[in-house]
């Protein structure tokens, strides 16, 4: 028997969601089995995807919904579909760590083509509330490597693709001949796998041309971090990856040696008859007879494996080859011996080191070059050996300084020369060098004899650059929602070998330019090579003042050409959205209570993005759906919730907004949970009395519970 009267809140808030307006369908992620039997998941929007079986959809809703999701042909015909039965307050799903009302639901994956994901909110009878699409490509089918591995020698240079190793002269190792007639190849890695079958793998460039290729070079492809053991034979190998997420290889074997082994430079003394180590030698002759020295064992051609030099000789014995020849001291750098192994790893034997060997005897001093100047037409001498041209010009002086000898010194220069007076110090020619379009290298051989020309010196080059070519600004994007713009440049000028560094462009940047012709410019947000002339750069708006701009890409190559290119004319927008959360002070007796304001003074169309419940009674933390009231202003779906009966069982709201530029503020609010209450009071002979409720309760389409 109650002896007493007491009052018993109704949780209205369970039921409410049953009266509410209009939900905002959210598709949130899918997630299936690839044909390599990886479990992928994917976010919408993410087009492209590679599906065996079955794949599972993750909708979310608010309670006493279903949800539905449908995959469509072009034509709009359904291909398969399903329903979730009506949804309650235990069906809760998590993804990507929170947790919503929802359902996820299966469907066998359609064949490969072309499709539309449908996702539905339905009412409890299954009419259509609110519904959004989005494209599926499905795409099964891996890339298709038809071309072959080959190796391109950057220069002087051994080292093939059945050997490579580290080298000075950027040898590249390629393959082309790469499509995908489906989603499109998009990225690449080259690997090694080891005698003892450890794979290791880098990411490499993928030209973005149709049919694409590969090209690294191969001090990457021989590098530690792919091949750490030396001197082995590895399967190398690339793997395409297209935007499905499918994967072509191709491999072959290739053996991998950074080794350079040792060897020697020894100078013939023809008072002892013998051959001494260059740095301690003395010669009675100048020219002087020196000799590289390498044993048998370390040469490819006698030691019987691919490891080893690959250095000319002209003579042996039983244990060594030798490469004999003769040089005049003083020598300078500009001859040099290039010893190197079939690998191509190499090392530079420059002949100025064998200035320390002494002469004896009635051996004379050769020429000694100590500076050299060059003079363009109409402007004064500079000092140096490389002038760079970008505008029609003549070089009609260079000037050449010697060390004073006792004879006459002959400077050559282009065929054309100038004599140095015995004891004096220089001399001035006319080389006779002009250059007005294209771009390129012209090294002209500087030389410096003695009057019979046994003793000669060939100090440098005058080195001539010339580029008269602007890079191209071949492709520019602008996407607002990122606040990214991009550039892809190509300099057709440049040269993938040893001459890689002659032409570049490195100065590619974006400016926004205000309406008053002041320029700011955007901050570089990734760089990255597609190939040795193409260079793709990314630029963020961030950090702009908002306004009204013209975005503008300029390329400026070494030689100052430049090129500029209009991307758009933009509004940037790098101010948060304004975001008010109205609450009754007193406490919310229904979530319709709690008004969402979102306005933006350049966005005509700002949005919410999260909504999160967290606290109450029972600690809970959900994700909800919001709805559109009107222009700018919105309201929440509801979820099950407690009354806030006494301390510490508040709720947290947190809400996420933003702007078409992505933009986002964040707003947090604290209240107590107050619905509204009836009484429960005592009976009759101990029968408990409840007032009459007729057509209180009401499911969300109007219909009666």
């Amino acid at each position: 028997m109650i002896n007493k009267k007491m009052k018993l809140p109704v949780l209205i808030g369970a039921f409410a969601a049953m009266a509410g307006g209009g939900a905002h369908a959210d598709l949130l992620a899918y997630k299936f089995a690839t044909p390599s039997g990886e479990q992928k998941s994917l976010s919408p929007g993410a087009i492209y995807a590679n599906p065996v079986g079955n794949m599972t959809f993750s909708l979310s809703a608010g309670i006493d919904r279903k949800v539905k999701v449908s995959i469509l042909r072009p034509d709009g015909t359904v291909v398969t579909s399903a329903v979730s039965p009506l949804l309650g307050a235990t069906d809760r799903i998590t993804v990507g760590g929170n947790t919503y009302y929802g359902a996820e639901l299966v469907l066998l994956a359609p064949a490969e083509g072309e499709y539309q994901i449908k996702s539905e909110i339905l009412s409890s009878q299954g009419a259509s509330i609110q519904s959004a699409s989005e494209r599926l490509v499905v795409d099964r089918t891996a890339p298709v490597i038809n071309g072959d591995f080959t190796f391109t020698l950057g220069g002087w240079t051994w080292g093939r693709i059945d050997i490579f190793g580290p080298d000075n002269i950027k040898n590249t190792i390629s393959i082309g001949g790469i499509t995908d007639a489906g989603s499109g190849a998009v990225s690449a890695r080259y690997f090694a796998i080891d005698p003892q079958g450890v794979k290791r793998s880098k990411t490499v460039a993928l030209t973005q041309n149709t049919p694409a290729s590969i090209t690294l070079y191969a001090n990457e492809a021989s590098a530690t971090d792919v091949a750490p053991t030396n001197r082995a034979e590895y399967q190398i190998g690339v793997e395409v990856t297209d935007a499905a997420g499918n994967v072509a290889q191709k491999t072959r074997l290739s053996a991998i040696d950074r080794t350079f082994p040792p060897y020697s430079v020894e100078v013939w003394n023809s008072q002892l008859g013998q051959w001494q180590p260059y740095s301690s030698a003395t010669s009675y002759e100048n020219p002087i007879k020196l000799r590289s020295k390498i044993a048998k064992s370390d040469h490819v051609d006698f030691n019987g494996t691919k490891f080893g030099h690959k250095f000319g000789y002209n003579s042996q014995d039983a244990s060594f080859v030798y490469n004999e020849t003769t040089a005049s001291i003083p020598a300078a750098a500009q001859t040099y011996w290039n010893i190197q192994t079939l690998a191509g790893v190499s090392q530079t034997f420059h002949f100025n080191n064998l200035n320390v060997v002494k002469l004896g005897g009635s051996a004379q001093l050769g020429p000694q070059a100590e500076g050299f100047w060059y003079g363009i037409a109409g402007q004064p001498l500079v000092s140096g050996t490389s002038p760079r041209i970008s505008i029609p010009s003549t070089i009609d002086r260079y000037k050449v300084q010697v060390e004073p000898r006792g004879y006459v010194q002959t400077v050559s220069v282009n065929g054309v020369t100038c004599s140095v007076p015995i004891n004096e110090t220089s001399c001035t020619l006319n080389p006779n060098v002009s250059f007005s379009s294209g771009r390129g290298y012209s090294p002209y051989p500087v030389h410096i004899r003695n009057p019979d020309g046994k003793l000669t010196q060939h100090p440098t080059y005058l080195y001539v650059y010339w580029d008269f070519n602007p890079p191209v600004i071949d492709a520019t994007t602008w996407e607002p929602a990122t606040k990214k713009t991009t550039v892809r440049v190509i300099d057709n000028d440049r040269i993938n070998n040893w001459q890689i560094g002659m032409w570049d462009t490195t100065n590619i940047r974006v400016d926004a330019v205000s309406g008053s012709g002041s320029r700011t410019p955007l901050t570089l947000s990734l760089s990255s090579d597609e190939s040795y002339n193409t260079k793709n750069r990314e630029f963020t708006t961030s950090g702009i003042a908002d306004g009204r701009y013209t975005l503008e890409a300029i390329a400026v190559d070494t030689y100052d050409n430049t090129a500029r290119k209009t991307i758009s004319q933009i509004t940037i927008d790098n101010t948060a959205p304004n975001l008010a959360i109205q609450i009754p002070p007193t406490g919310v007796p229904s979530l319709d209570d709690i008004v969402l304001d979102v306005t933006d003074a350049i966005s005509s169309n700002p949005s919410i993005t999260s909504v999160n419940l967290r606290g109450g009674p029972s600690s809970d933390n959900v994700f909800l759906s919001a709805r559109t009231i009107s222009a700018n202003r919105f309201k929440l779906e509801y979820p099950v919730m407690f009354p806030s009966l006494k301390a510490g069982e508040s709720y947290t709201l947190t809400v996420v907004a933003s702007d078409d530029q992505g933009n986002k503020v964040t707003k947090s609010v604290a209240f107590n949970y107050t619905p509204r209450q009836v009484t429960l009071a005592d009976g009759m002979d101990g029968k408990l009395m409840i007032p009459a409720v007729t057509q209180e309760f009401t499911h969300a389409d109007g219909s009666k519970i």
